[in-house]
């Protein structure tokens, strides 16, 4: 059977035994053999997951860390695991921050929360981390213990108020401003500003779809029209004045710009217009 079987010899040699009664007591111990190697194996995958997963891991009991895994050691700031296991978990959470307390009481009133909620922990430096947090109840050491799963998010809620931060200015903006999707055909426009509905007295739902082309009429130039077209074929910016017409009919000169937008492989996705009424 070899040196791991590890067998209890006298539960197979017990006398007296027949053949039949001995098979079936080395079966019995042949599978929970096998079952006891399969347990094995899958704590340590599963100890491997934990201590190597993106996520931070924590287990807590009494208000304590007892276990960390190396992401939650580099969202608080640390190098080693060992300077986050036990240390109170106060230690780690931002002092004005309730959430993550009130996911705990859950937890230990319903033994998991129904869904992530918003936190915010302290670092070794001061900084503070945004981040969402779930938990449930386990069984470590023998002991029911709270393990909590925390997602860092604190770069996608600045370029979140970054993004609302641009939005909020370019929708407060004097200039018409446009943006034309260059991956669809003839580049219809999706997304017009208010300043752009004001200049040109189209809403926004009249403008999405189309190329904006349809400000241009009977008086535009057509030289200005092909330098334009020259610019977006060649995919470089353009600054032109161009005589366009609002919706009422009425002719107005407009100042406008028109600026590549380019993704991380430097391909033209998009055309930013910026749109000025300058017939004053």
């Amino acid at each position: 059977l070899g040196e791991e079987a590890d067998l209890d010899v006298q539960e197979l040699v017990t006398l007296p035994v027949d053949q039949p009664e001995f098979k079936r007591r080395l079966d019995n111990l042949l599978r929970a053999r096998e079952s006891s190697i399969q347990l094995a194996e899958r704590t340590h995958q599963y100890r491997e997951l934990v201590r190597l997963a993106p996520e931070s891991i924590l287990l807590v009991r009494g208000g304590q860390i007892v276990y960390a895994n190396e992401s939650a050691a580099t969202l608080f700031g640390y190098e080693d695991t060992a300077a986050v296991v036990d240390t109170p978990l106060s230690e780690h959470v931002n002092e004005s921050d309730d959430a993550i307390w009130a996911a705990l009481d859950t937890i230990e009133a319903h033994g998991s929360t129904d869904s992530y909620v918003d936190a915010r922990m302290t670092a070794s430096d001061g900084g503070v981390r945004d981040v969402e947090v779930a938990g449930v109840t386990i069984q470590f050491g023998g002991e029911p213990t709270t393990q909590l799963i925390l997602r860092d998010v604190t770069d996608q809620r600045e370029r979140e108020q970054q993004l609302t931060l641009f939005e909020r200015a370019i929708e407060t903006a004097a200039q018409g401003v446009t943006i034309a999707d260059a991956r669809l055909e003839d580049m219809p426009l999706i997304y017009v500003n208010e300043a752009f509905e004001r200049i040109t007295g189209y809403d926004a739902p009249e403008c999405l779809g189309e190329n904006c082309r349809f400000l241009q009429g009977d008086g535009t130039d057509e030289e200005t029209v092909a330098t334009i077209r020259e610019a977006l074929e060649a995919e470089s910016p353009v600054s032109v004045d161009i005589l366009n017409y609002r919706k009422d009919g009425t002719p107005f000169w407009n100042k406008l710009d028109i600026v590549p937008v380019r993704d991380d492989s430097g391909a033209v996705t998009h055309y930013l217009g910026l749109q000025q009424d300058v017939t004053d």
